[in-house]
């Protein structure tokens, strides 16, 4: 199966092929979610439904990470979310607060790299 047919199963072409997606550079924040979701498999918890509301803010709260170069909270709304984990690495594992946590049905994750380093964001719910 090619990209371009691989576009039209959506969420679930994102998680069977999301590496293919990732490269081409569409659909970079919910590969951001398939990445967290295959962090949470090899430690048997559940996968989460990638939401496009808490993808497009977590992916400014990671651009105002990286443009700020810090390595904490951003700070500001967690608009439909109940939590926010925030991460910063030199090498691009995400690492981040609630990642490992169960009872989240939903994310958004982004990563964004800045001068000092890659700034990742997961929001859930």
């Amino acid at each position: 199966m090619n990209f371009r047919s691989s576009r039209r199963y959506g969420v679930l072409g994102v998680a069977i092929f999301g590496f293919a997606l990732a490269v081409a550079g569409s659909s970079a924040d919910a590969c951001e979610v398939c990445r967290v979701n295959q962090i949470r498999a090899r430690s048997g918890l559940p996968q989460l439904a990638a939401d496009p509301q808490l993808m497009a803010l977590a992916q400014q709260k990671a651009h105002a990470m990286a443009s700020r170069g810090i390595t904490g909270h951003p700070g500001g709304s967690l608009g439909t979310a109940r939590a926010e984990g925030v991460g910063w690495s030199s090498n691009n594992q995400f690492r981040t607060c609630f990642l490992y946590s169960g009872g989240f049905r939903a994310a958004g994750a982004a990563t964004v790299r800045g001068p000092n380093g890659y700034h990742h964001v997961l929001l859930v719910r």
